[in-house]
């Protein structure tokens, strides 16, 4: 916990003001990094479970973290108290690639509202690939809230996509529809976010709750969406997939709620 003014209650903080941070293994080694986040009484900093930042104007490059067959786990929980940021994972400026050869890729954002689960709060983050390297393993994104107005996120892969609540229970929106977990069509088109390539993309899990479509939404890999609640389709929603030969399913254990009628 931190008292004093100008410290930061972070949990892993990896900074890079001359050089970057590299953690890599070899054959089937894993890498776990768990940061947990303290209470913050400084207005003006933040508390984060896992902080990345380099100097990329003073020519220091990005981290990086990687494996070849082994998995690579990055879970992070926000931090409490008065600073004016909190998440779970937090990127404040420069990059980080975070990726395999073939080994799966586990991010978690642990946070309550309104802190933010992963937040990208001005710089480069790069899950499933380094632009070289692309993992073939499922590359899974595990929070109640994502944030990437800010900088640029890319999350590729050759295998499969999950994205999911963190917490059971809780909600999803799809497009512009309504969910503690949002999740805009514009980060699916292939070439924004979400990168087209994946074998499978699956939206929540079966322990997910309701999950609410709003709005036009299309796929460009073959996507599921799964809960454990009821799917709604609100007026004037659509979802559709572009694959050639792509599949798109809703599974759901509670109801389909129709409201966008035969145009869905």
């Amino acid at each position: 916990n931190n008292a004093a003014a100008n410290f930061f209650a972070i949990g892993v903080d990896v900074v890079g003001y001359t050089a970057a941070t590299t953690l890599t293994t070899n054959g089937n080694g894993t890498i776990t990094v768990d940061g947990v986040g303290g209470i913050n009484y400084d207005s003006d900093t933040h508390s984060v479970g896992i902080n990345f930042y380099n100097d990329a104007v003073a020519g220091v490059p990005g981290h990086n973290i990687s494996t070849v067959n082994g998995a690579v786990n990055v879970s992070g929980t926000a931090g409490t108290g008065l600073s004016r940021l909190k998440a779970g994972i937090n990127i404040d400026y420069g990059s980080v690639d975070i990726y395999s050869t073939t080994g799966a890729i586990n991010i978690t954002g642990n946070a309550t509202s309104p802190a933010i689960g992963v937040l990208n709060n001005g710089g480069t983050m790069n899950f499933g690939s380094n632009g070289v390297t692309t993992t073939s393993g499922a590359v899974t994104l595990n929070a109640d809230s994502l944030s990437f107005a800010s900088g640029t996120t890319n999350v590729s892969g050759s295998g499969g996509l999950v994205l999911k609540p963190v917490t059971a229970g809780a909600s999803i929106g799809v497009g512009s529809g309504a969910g503690t977990l949002s999740l805009p069509s514009s980060w699916f088109s292939g070439t924004s976010v979400f990168k087209n390539g994946f074998s499978s993309i699956v939206l929540g899990a079966s322990n997910a709750g309701n999950i609410t479509v709003g709005g036009a939404n299309t796929f460009v890999d073959s996507t599921t969406l799964l809960t454990g609640g009821n799917i709604t389709l609100d007026a004037g929603a659509s979802i559709t997939n572009s694959q050639a030969n792509g599949n798109l399913v809703l599974a759901a254990t509670g109801n389909f709620i129709n409201n966008a009628g035969a145009n869905a």
